[in-house]
């Protein structure tokens, strides 16, 4: 028996070797860029579930935890219904929080934002959040940034109490 022919195919498989490792870098990537942020970052799915946090989130999470001033959150929880669960004297602004993420799952905003107290220390803590949908994703997922405001709030009640001071006088 002889060869007369032999047939093949030949694909160049580079452009998806390239995309492959494209990804396996962003991959590293994302995680270690959410983590160089400051603000306490957690991204929740449609359902208001989290899906995840960066590092900021889960220190200030565990210090609030172990001071008994807000529930751990994790992976999975339902954040709205954490927020909806805060009583008003240690959070009164956790519902509209609660209501504005809801609005922009649904489309209803493009972006929702908020100062607001918790009051359950001695000192009380002030943060400003931003909730925005996730570019890309079809289901609506958001990212929710929390901003720790604190010192400009104290700054801005130190120019309120000196007399003769009002804020239109005193740009912070």
């Amino acid at each position: 028996q002889r060869v007369v022919r032999i047939y093949g195919v030949i694909r160049d498989r580079t452009e998806q070797h390239r995309t492959a490792e494209a990804l396996q870098a962003l991959e590293r990537v994302a995680p270690a860029t959410l983590d160089a942020l400051s603000a306490h970052i957690v991204i929740l799915d449609a359902g208001g579930r989290v899906v995840a946090v960066n590092r900021a989130w889960r220190t200030f999470n565990a210090g609030g935890a172990a001071a008994g001033l807000t529930p751990a959150v994790a992976i999975g929880d339902d954040y709205l219904t954490l927020c909806s669960g805060l009583a008003p004297q240690v959070a009164p602004e956790a519902n509209s929080l609660a209501d504005g993420i809801r609005r922009v799952i649904a489309g209803d905003i493009e972006e929702f934002s908020l100062e607001y107290s918790v009051t359950a220390s001695e000192t009380p803590a002030w943060f400003s959040v931003r909730v925005t949908p996730l570019q890309g994703e079809r289901d609506r997922s958001v990212v929710v940034a929390h901003e720790n405001i604190s010192d400009r709030k104290r700054a801005e009640d130190a120019v309120r109490a000196i007399p003769g001071v009002t804020s239109a006088t005193v740009v912070l």
